[in-house]
């Protein structure tokens, strides 16, 4: 499972957000962002396998975030394809499975 996530700077803070589960973590520093949406991401994971309802379970893996960060997610993308400063960190985590075994595409 890939789960893609933005971090942008915004005024002193970095804001990190998820793309695929709606989560955002704020730090001072970019690692640190990072770093906290990542076990955000690794709880929440944790979280779902737990929940017994299966409705529930779906509707918390379908759960994304809004279309602004798909957006600025996709133009840094492209920006970084073309070469030019995005001014936004884009990743992409890849969960090997729904376990929280987290490993870095």
């Amino acid at each position: 499972m890939k789960i893609r996530y933005l971090i942008e700077r915004s005024g002193g803070l970095y804001v990190a957000m998820s793309l695929e589960f709606g989560l955002a973590a704020q730090a001072n520093t970019l690692a640190e962002a990072k770093t906290k949406l990542e076990s955000q991401i690794a709880e929440y994971i944790e979280d779902i396998n737990e929940e017994k309802d299966d409705f529930q379970k779906q509707y918390l893996l379908n759960r994304k975030g809004p279309w602004q960060c798909f957006l600025l997610y996709y133009v840094a993308c492209l920006l970084n394809k073309l070469h030019l400063n995005a001014s936004k960190v884009v990743e992409v985590l890849s969960f090997r499975d729904i376990d929280g075994t987290i490993k870095h595409a």
